[in-house]
């Protein structure tokens, strides 16, 4: 029994990307100070000992496994009694807990009037099908002006931990995290183009700080931001030739402008070719090709992820696991 709790365990460790260090963090803010070390989880997971239920009640709230897996493979009666529980049909449940088991499910609403004013609330805070059309929102389109293709939910690791216990499908969540890992990774390399376009740019032609803003402020906003928006496209198609605009200033000097202030002097038929020059240059470079890789893998990502929780929300395939407003939960320590 021990061996079994100790691959479970393991097992459930990694599925969480934590180590052993960190999930020895994690149970100490759970309340347990210095009471265990990394030598103890080792044992844990040889199989050589087990923690008191307690710990195990924890370390399951933790991993974001389902209540009572943890406690059965070690032994314990209790966890069997979670099992039996949570694989009770809704037949042989009170009816008030079938009742909130959907409205937590489902999110119902419930209409009250407070000093003469309607108010909508969902019994035990938002259900998993508002955590999941919130959770949609996460993925924003894949364009090069944004500056991050993922944006994370408020209190984010709590509402993954609890979408995670109610959706157990670990090909999705593999992807998520694969979606994320990207994001990571196109966020720097984004940054870096946005930095080398405005380094060429000043070494092409240096604005005049009279004419306002910084002049790193005109180009990285002009046509930095634009040729990384016309060349950095997820899925490139014939690209219209950039719109230059020629124009003589009253000093005598010239303007060239592309969606932006570019360049200010004296030669802006010149100027032009060295951008154009400078804009095929860096559609070579390695790093064009990486961050355009990257995006497309992030479009394709996207369109799973959001395909998987669109059919989710309309099969209703999500289930009853444990969470802390869980009604089941409930039901059992007044039962």
């Amino acid at each position: 029994m021990g061996h079994q709790f100790g691959r479970l365990l393991k097992q459930s460790r990694k599925d969480a990307k934590l180590s052993q260090k960190q999930l020895l963090e994690r149970i100490r803010q759970a309340g347990y100070e210095e009471r265990y070390s990394e030598a103890d989880i080792s044992k844990w997971e040889h199989g050589r000992t087990k923690p008191p239920e307690d710990v195990i009640e924890d370390l399951e709230d933790v991993l974001s496994v389902s209540k009572g897996l943890l406690l059965a493979a070690a032994g314990y009666s209790a966890g069997k009694e979670y099992r039996k529980l949570q694989d009770q049909s809704p037949l042989n449940l009170p009816p008030w807990v079938v009742q909130a088991q959907q409205a937590h499910l489902e999110g119902i609403e419930r209409h009250e009037v407070f000093n003469g004013l309607e108010t909508t609330t969902y019994p035990g805070g938002l259900g998993v099908r508002q955590r999941l059309e919130f959770f949609t929102g996460c993925f924003l389109e894949i364009k090069p002006r944004n500056q991050r293709f993922w944006a994370p939910l408020s209190d984010h690791d709590i509402v993954m931990t609890q979408l995670r216990g109610h959706l157990r499908d670990e090909a999705f969540w593999k992807q998520v995290d694969d979606f994320r890992e990207k994001d990571e990774r196109c966020v720097p390399l984004l940054d870096a183009a946005c930095k080398r376009f405005t380094s060429a740019g000043e070494e092409l032609a240096p604005l005049r700080p009279s004419r306002g803003p910084e002049p790193a402020a005109y180009i990285t906003t002009g046509w930095a931001r634009r040729v990384l928006v016309r060349a950095l496209s997820p899925e490139p198609g014939p690209k219209e030739p950039s719109e230059y605009h020629h124009q003589k200033l009253p000093d005598g000097g010239s303007m060239l402008e592309d969606d932006g202030l570019i360049y200010v002097g004296p030669d802006d038929v010149a100027a032009e070719q060295r951008h154009r020059e400078l804009v095929d240059d860096f559609i070579n470079t390695e790093e064009f090709n990486q961050i355009v890789s990257l995006m497309k893998g992030l479009r394709n990502l996207r369109q799973q992820i959001i395909a998987r929780i669109d059919q989710c929300l309309r099969k209703r395939e999500y289930t009853l696991n444990h969470c802390p407003d869980c009604p089941v939960e409930q039901a059992r320590r007044l039962g």
